[in-house]
């Protein structure tokens, strides 16, 4: 995830990609630092599935063949990309990452948990 994303402050990109191929789910927002949002990536390889959640609604999915396989083994970079540049200049307040499918009951949950943190209204 990036935010801002690639081609200018105001998007947020989510990109998931298996051993071949990218499955990528893009929105463009239209906002003006700072923001506050609660921002969902979901992904599964084997159904072709990639969907950007902000504030509790999908904004956007993709269906794109990300690859077979499983998510590699690599390490997770939070704030910063892999060449150490580009830091975050935000505040991250909660962080859920699972390894295993999530139902809409507890993702709902979860996204309303977080906005309560940050004062974001779903």
């Amino acid at each position: 995830m990036l935010a801002p994303g690639n081609g200018g402050v105001n998007k947020l990109d989510y990109r998931s990609t298996g051993t071949g191929g990218n499955g990528e789910a893009d929105i463009t927002v239209g906002f003006e630092a700072p923001v506050s949002v609660v921002v969902t990536g979901i992904s599964e390889i084997s159904e072709n599935i990639s969907i950007l959640r902000a504030n509790g609604n999908q904004v956007a999915s993709d269906a794109t063949v990300q690859g077979g396989g499983n998510y590699g083994n690599y390490p997770l970079y939070i704030g910063i990309r892999k060449d150490t540049s580009i830091g975050f200049a935000g505040n991250t307040c909660s962080l859920v990452i699972r390894g295993a499918q999530t139902n809409s009951t507890d993702l709902d949950s979860l996204e309303q948990y977080t906005a309560a943190l940050t004062g974001v209204t779903l």
